[in-house]
């Protein structure tokens, strides 16, 4: 089944999906690239496209039905040196799913001694209802309320750790994978290095309080 399945487009995919379950299949489609456009689709007709320079939408996004959850990763690296209109961006942005209308948006806050570069969102976000998860270059893990983007809470995880297996844990810059949330649990890896952000070793578990 896996190997038939790979052999179909991505249509064919969620055409398949839609008759086995027989529920709207919709679609984001996010390209990696200096440019960003993503657009929703709805059984392959387009419902929005969003077009706009300066940075990337790196590892995917998150819905709740309601909104589309995407992680802007502008920096200065990014931009083009010749077009001065442009500027860099980043932080959580919540477009209507139906309209794609930004609903709001929360810059990167300004970390004091970090690099302007790392003041970008480039991990994919999570979502539970009511509150959007996502890390920074900075190496701060946030939580964002879905309603109008305002933090609720901000750890920053660049400090040393006492591990649980002895070796000496290091916090870094949060990119790539969305943190987990599970059993009132949330898992978040800190530390990556890849373009000159900081490193780190760390996998953190944080529990709710009760």
């Amino acid at each position: 089944m896996r190997q038939q399945a790979s052999a179909l487009s991505e249509e064919q995919r969620e055409a398949v999906a839609q008759y086995i379950t027989n529920k709207m299949i919709k679609t984001v489609v996010m390209p990696k690239e200096a440019y960003t456009h993503f657009s929703l689709k709805d059984n392959g007709n387009s419902l929005y496209d969003y077009s706009g320079w300066g940075g990337n939408l790196h590892w995917g996004m998150a819905t709740d039905g309601k909104n589309v959850y995407a992680a802007n990763a502008d920096n200065i690296l990014s931009l083009d040196p010749d077009d001065k209109s442009s500027k860099a961006s980043p932080g959580i942005y919540a477009l209507d799913i139906i309209t794609g209308k930004v609903v709001w948006s929360a810059p990167v806050p300004a970390v004091a001694g970090q690099e302007s570069y790392l003041a970008a969102n480039s991990a994919a976000p999570a979502v539970v209802p009511g509150i959007v998860f996502d890390g920074s270059n900075d190496g701060h893990i946030r939580a964002y309320s879905t309603t109008d983007g305002h933090i609720l809470w901000d750890y920053n995880t660049v400090q040393k750790y006492q591990t649980v297996n002895g070796i000496e844990g290091n916090g870094g810059s949060i990119d790539s994978p969305a943190p987990v949330m599970a059993d009132g649990m949330i898992y978040v890896n800190s530390g990556y290095s890849q373009f000159g952000q900081k490193a780190g070793n760390v996998l953190l578990a944080f529990e709710v309080k009760k």
